[in-house]
């Protein structure tokens, strides 16, 4: 979502906003945050405009939302990682 390098090769970093896609870092700024109904009246827009894409950000990143997404996703590979690995042994 933040990544410069992403938005250069897809032309924007904020797909899932501009869509008013209620992602897994949506709903914990939404229960756990400070700004969940701005949030939500950010996504409701569906706006394809930098600075609401910005804001929308600097929500999901000072209730922590994007952090824990990050470290959700870590969780998810180590263990697909740990299921796979000893298959990977007998090859």
């Amino acid at each position: 979502m933040t990544s410069e390098e992403y938005r250069k090769e897809r032309g924007s970093y904020c797909e899932d906003i501009q869509e008013g896609k209620r992602s897994l870092m949506v709903i914990y700024s939404y229960f756990y945050g400070w700004k969940g109904d701005k949030l939500l009246e950010l996504l409701d827009a569906k706006s394809s405009d930098d600075e609401v894409h910005k804001e929308a950000i600097n929500i999901l990143q000072i209730d922590g939302a994007i952090d824990y997404a990050k470290e959700k996703a870590r969780l998810v590979m180590r263990r697909a990682w740990e299921d796979i690995e000893p298959s990977l042994a007998n090859c």
